[in-house]
């Protein structure tokens, strides 16, 4: 402005204060839980509304985030898991069908129109001469009319029995369909699991291998053989209660911005910092279980070099198995415990080779001198954590994507951890901001 000779003067302009936004959400805080079934689709939408921005990478305010923390920290597991499930719904919706076109003014005239040209076509076609056609073609005629009016009719149900259109009655009978429709399980339920050792220890005869490298089919042979070594897993009760407590202590603790940084950027230090475990355990965790998962667009985000990490780590341990004549998992576990780790991998193989495969047996040895008990409470926080990681880093796209393929683990956890206030999609709204005034 100096330089143009402009009068101006800079006004620091604070944000709006918390106390003078509507509290949206204000009157449900102290319910103990969602027994009105159309309220909880009713306060689904409403979280909906709100946190669909993170689809697109907007930027939430610290009042929403607050609201929601609020609210889902006074809420029961029961009730968390089916708000969220029915968030994951109307995302699906919203992303992947024509529901926001059907019930708009436009959508609902198309349709009317539709519907009102197949009746007046199938009463001018019983009131015409039909003679001349074919008995065969006159009832097929009739047939494909009344397929088509029942289509209509299905669509029109439907359309009434849609989360949204039941939260926005008031007859007496929309908690009986609310109550039917939130019955209804909202996603598969169930998770993949790669066993990495049958991975390694299961593979194709030579020649197969030859002949699809041949064909240029290597890609689908190795999509057929991680296809071989997973396994599907129930999401059950106990991995919920796991997963919401979880969460819900750390929304707890994250009661600042630079806390809420810590553990969405944590893989694994947060919970080995509030776990009494042994220094030199603590260190190989931190350094070395850093990869879980074998979704690439989700596993980008936790390790920019996974691929190759992988690819390393696959062949030494093939070698490692080939050259210990093991063939089954459990003969690979022994051997690998066998393995001398005094002896940092990265002094013998140096930095070429980014496999990984020794440094999970050092991690295995230090593990196994827990108790049992132990071993898996350390192992189980530190890959939620993990999943944590990746569910707040990868591109929400990827997230927005799911839902059309049944739904995944990973985004019920990233919308679950946003509700808690554990995102990085949020900003300080009270924060000055300058705003230049240039006077005529």
């Amino acid at each position: 402005m100096r330089f143009n000779h402009l009068p101006a003067r800079a006004q620091v302009v604070r944000g709006p204060d918390e106390r003078l936004r509507g509290m949206k959400y204000k009157d449900v805080k102290d319910l103990n839980d969602l027994d009105d079934k159309k309220f909880l689709l009713r306060y689904a939408f409403g979280f909906f509304e709100t946190f669909k921005g993170l689809i697109p990478g907007l930027l939430l305010s610290s009042q929403d985030r607050q609201l929601s923390r609020d609210f889902f920290l006074n809420r029961t597991q029961n009730d968390t898991y089916k708000l969220i499930e029915i968030e994951l719904s109307l995302m699906y919706e919203v992303l992947h069908t024509k529901v926001a076109v059907v019930r708009c003014w436009a959508g609902f005239i198309f349709r009317s129109i539709s519907s009102i040209s197949v009746v007046v076509a199938l009463l001018t076609f019983v009131f015409v001469d039909k003679r001349g056609f074919r008995k065969f073609d006159v009832h097929l005629t009739y047939v494909l009319f009344i397929g088509a009016l029942i289509l209509d009719a299905l669509s029109v149900i439907k359309l009434m029995f849609l989360d949204r259109t039941v939260a926005a009655l008031e007859n007496w009978w929309a908690e009986f369909i609310a109550h039917t429709i939130i019955k209804n399980r909202r996603w598969s339920e169930t998770f993949y699991r790669c066993d990495f050792l049958t991975y390694c220890l299961k593979d194709f005869p030579k020649w197969i291998t030859h002949m699809a490298n041949l064909f240029w089919a290597g890609i689908l042979l190795d999509r057929l053989k991680i296809m071989q070594s997973l396994s599907s897993e129930q999401f059950n009760e106990d991995l919920k209660k796991f997963i919401f407590e979880e969460l819900r202590e750390k929304s707890l603790a994250a009661d600042n911005a630079s806390e809420i940084a810590k553990i969405c950027s944590s893989r694994g230090d947060w919970v080995l910092g509030h776990l009494s475990v042994d220094s030199e355990l603590k260190r190989s965790v931190q350094d070395e279980f850093n990869w879980s998962v074998q979704e690439p667009t989700i596993m980008a985000a936790v390790s920019g070099n996974w691929k190759m990490v992988f690819q390393d780590t696959c062949a030494e341990a093939k070698r490692f198995f080939r050259n210990n004549s093991c063939s089954e998992p459990s003969g690979a576990c022994v051997e690998i415990l066998k393995i001398n780790s005094d002896i940092k991998p990265g002094a013998v193989k140096g930095d070429v080779s980014k496999s990984v495969l020794f440094d999970a047996c050092r991690l295995a040895k230090q593990l196994s001198k827990l108790e049992e008990q132990n071993q898996w409470k350390l192992m189980s926080k530190v890959w939620l954590e993990l999943l944590c990681y990746a569910a707040v880093h990868c591109r929400a796209n990827v997230h927005a994507q799911q839902p059309s393929k049944g739904g995944e683990l990973i985004t019920l956890i990233w919308l679950l951890m946003n509700h808690f206030g554990l995102g990085i999609q949020f900003y300080e709204a009270n924060a000055a901001r300058i705003k230049f005034i240039v006077k005529k």
